[in-house]
């Protein structure tokens, strides 16, 4: 897959089409026990809030089977509804390497080389752990040392 390069904003929206089109398979599959975990280390990983994350996976879930309604009272917001058109029919393994892919700018590389090795790479959660604690550390710090 060639490299994506697209906005913060549109990675984020991306992983909450993942995580509403896939459900459960989804954070999993990233090695996530919950949406929570998911929404907290995906969001601070690509330097976004996640609220966000959460928030376009309700925008995306009236549209996909799951069991959550999302906002299924409202028109699909336009750049959401973009991202929606473009990614909707990708397939499961190629979406969840997209999102790989945002963690970890040399996934596809590294995925080729363990692949020549016959390796697994089990390394995505923890990247996307070890940047999600640096930019909530970057985020929050100041609060942290008032006063030093």
């Amino acid at each position: 897959m060639p490299k994506v390069i697209l906005k913060n904003r549109e990675k984020l929206i991306i992983c909450a089409l993942f995580l509403s089109k896939f459900d459960c398979l989804a954070y999993q599959k990233l090695g996530f026990s919950s949406f929570i975990e998911a929404f907290n280390v995906l969001g601070y990983a690509l330097g976004g809030k996640p609220s966000s994350i959460k928030n376009y996976r309700d925008e995306f879930d009236p549209y996909f089977d799951n069991e959550r309604k999302g906002w299924h009272k409202r028109q699909m917001r336009e750049y959401c509804s973009n991202i929606y058109e473009k990614y909707k029919d990708m397939e499961f393994i190629d979406f969840y390497e997209l999102i790989c892919s945002f963690i970890n700018p040399n996934f596809f590389l590294e995925k080729e080389i363990f692949n020549l090795a016959n390796i697994e790479n089990k390394s995505a959660k923890r990247l996307a752990t070890g940047l999600a604690a640096e930019q909530f550390f970057m985020d929050s710090y100041r609060n942290f040392f008032v006063g030093f």
